[in-house]
């Protein structure tokens, strides 16, 4: 069985995971720090950012591929991978610490990107597990 929306979404996410991937090589180089973060301001933010994508995306597209494979509504199926794109592409945008420290809470312009992002994913998550919980029965 082939899976396509699956492959489609995954594929674009992936992209994402890359290109996030690809900043913290570069920031790396640039602030001469090879393991850790060296209390490197632009690469806590890098790291978090892939970290982030690596702690939910893998869930997020397995789940569409289980609901696919087990035959989901193919327009369910797209509404939440373009969701999900969206919101992984706002949540590292979000991400932006002061530069005198790393406390995320002082953070005001950016902070609803990323809790939008956050929050967006986590009801995507959310909503593919009942869909898959529901299929079931």
């Amino acid at each position: 069985m082939a899976l396509q929306i699956t492959g489609l979404y995954g594929g674009l996410l992936a992209l994402i995971g890359i290109a996030l991937a690809m900043r913290v090589g570069a920031v790396r180089v640039k602030a001469d720090v090879s393991i850790g973060d060296g209390d490197n301001v632009r690469l806590i933010q890098a790291i978090r950012r892939h970290a982030n994508w690596t702690e939910y995306v893998p869930v997020a597209v397995i789940l569409m591929a289980l609901l696919e494979a087990n035959g989901a509504n193919a327009l369910a199926l797209h509404v939440s991978g373009i969701l999900l794109v969206i919101f992984r592409i706002l949540h590292p945008l979000g991400i932006v610490l002061n530069e005198e420290g790393t406390d995320f809470r002082k953070v005001v312009p950016f902070e609803k990107r990323r809790l939008i992002g956050s929050f967006g994913t986590d009801v995507v998550c959310i909503a593919l597990g009942l869909y898959s919980i529901w299929l079931f029965f």
